[in-house]
């Protein structure tokens, strides 16, 4: 007689949710350094300053929170620092006006195809300001909030890691000193790099 045949063990499946890996190409966490112009377009600040936008210097970090398919839900938080030289309007002294540093954390809905991933997103803002003039300095923080819109062009270089990134903002953060409000959000138009990884990947929920 043939033996009876042993039940066989059901072969287990290891699904993207449990391994936290995404499709070819996710990179679930970046970092980026970027350059943007950014104009403080409100009446008091450019009778100082004046109506150009300087660029300035920013660096951002985003995490992926949830992933399924093209789509991914991310958290990004940004450093960035604003300086710019003007003149007092009654002395024409010259007076520095600094924005350092300027936090902001967003949350991003984005969509990625093969070579570009559209994203858009808000969220919050923390300003630290200083004014500095032969006349007196001032000192103050100020929050808010903005919105976001970009893509990240995806080159097929480093195994898709290297992205490319185009990004418009508009932030809302108003300061008040000696009873003078002050809007010192504005539209920001920037360029950067980014280089994706994929770390802990247990802390993404794929789909």
């Amino acid at each position: 007689m043939q033996p009876a045949p042993q039940p066989q063990k059901p072969v287990e499946t290891i699904t993207e949710a449990e391994t936290g890996e995404g499709r070819e190409g996710f990179a679930n966490t970046m970092i980026g350094i970027d350059t943007s112009s950014y104009l403080i377009p409100d009446a008091n600040y450019t009778l100082i300053y004046g109506t150009d936008a300087p660029m300035i210097l920013g660096f951002s970090l985003s995490r992926t929170l949830v992933q399924v398919g093209g789509f991914s839900l991310d958290v990004e938080g940004g450093l960035r620092f604003y300086s710019k030289t003007g003149a007092s309007t009654l002395s024409q002294e010259a007076t520095t006006f600094k924005i350092n540093p300027m936090i902001s954390l967003s949350g991003r809905p984005n969509y990625e195809w093969k070579y570009f991933q559209i994203f858009v997103g808000g969220g919050i803002d923390w300003y630290t300001y200083s004014e500095t003039s032969t006349i007196a300095d001032t000192t103050g923080k100020a929050n808010g909030s903005h919105f976001i819109a970009g893509v990240y062009l995806i080159p097929p270089v480093l195994d898709s890691m290297l992205r490319v990134k185009l990004y418009y903002k508009f932030t809302k953060v108003t300061a008040t000193a000696n009873s003078v409000s002050v809007q010192l959000g504005g539209n920001e138009y920037g360029i950067g790099l980014s280089l994706g990884f994929n770390l802990f990947k247990q802390g993404v929920l794929s789909f």
